[in-house]
């Protein structure tokens, strides 16, 4: 029986085995493939169409070094930045 939230459709092994994939995955060329598989899966099984999508910009100073922040704003690692 499918869960409520999903009447209709189901999602296959592969959407939702691959975000677990790419949050243990180092190696970045490796992530951003399972990254893309990802999204090609999404566009073939969902039900769904993806019209718009978010935004967000960050602005940093020319003397602030290492700070780094992925795309979506959920990772945001600070502990190497440095001040020059």
């Amino acid at each position: 029986m499918l869960p409520r939230r999903y009447v209709g459709w189901a999602l296959s092994n592969a959407t939702t085995k691959l975000p677990s994939d790419a949050n243990k995955e180092l190696d970045l060329a490796k992530r951003e493939q399972i990254d893309l598989d990802l999204q090609r899966h999404v566009q073939i099984d969902s039900p769904f169409i993806f019209l718009f999508e978010t935004v967000s910009q960050s602005a940093l100073r020319k003397n602030v070094n290492g700070f780094v922040s992925e795309p979506s704003f959920d990772l945001v690692l600070c502990r190497n930045v440095t001040r020059s």
